[in-house]
């Protein structure tokens, strides 16, 4: 259970992505804006870590919310290139087998060639909202101030 955001992180940000693609949604001033804004003040909606939430919070809502968030940040840290590079070699190196959280912050380290030992510290261990550098990067930090 200390990995379900390798399946539910994922399998949420996949319907950002199909809004993204089959809609037109834009990502950054619609979904990550208005989550920003209702969670940047809540302590409660940081609280639960993205990796090993815990007993009782396997299922945890933070992997669907929280963890949609992260991947999105995780796609403007890195840039759209490496970030869906390190998503079809996950789904290639892994098909038809396990693998751990640990070894996905590791492959997109690699593919990205970026130091990402922060940005998962306050994403994914993390139980406070993240820094302002990893929780607006790249383009978000147009979004200035939410709140």
């Amino acid at each position: 259970w200390r990995d379900g955001c390798l399946a539910e992180c994922f399998a949420q940000y996949a319907n950002q992505l199909w809004e993204e693609e089959k809609a037109g949604a834009d990502l950054d001033n619609g979904f990550y804006r208005a989550m920003l804004e209702d969670s940047e003040a809540d302590p409660g909606f940081w609280s639960t870590r993205l990796y090993d939430p815990g007993k009782g919070r396997e299922l945890h809502e933070a992997l669907y919310n929280k963890g949609s968030m992260m991947l999105h940040a995780l796609r403007r840290t890195v840039g759209d290139q490496a970030f869906f590079d390190t998503l079809r070699r996950w789904q290639r190196d892994h098909r038809y087998g396990n693998a751990s959280w640990a070894q996905f912050e590791a492959l997109a380290q690699e593919v990205s060639g970026e130091n990402l030992t922060g940005f998962f510290g306050a994403w994914a261990h993390g139980t406070t909202v993240p820094p302002k550098k990893y929780l607006l990067p790249g383009s978000l930090g147009s979004l200035g101030q939410a709140g």
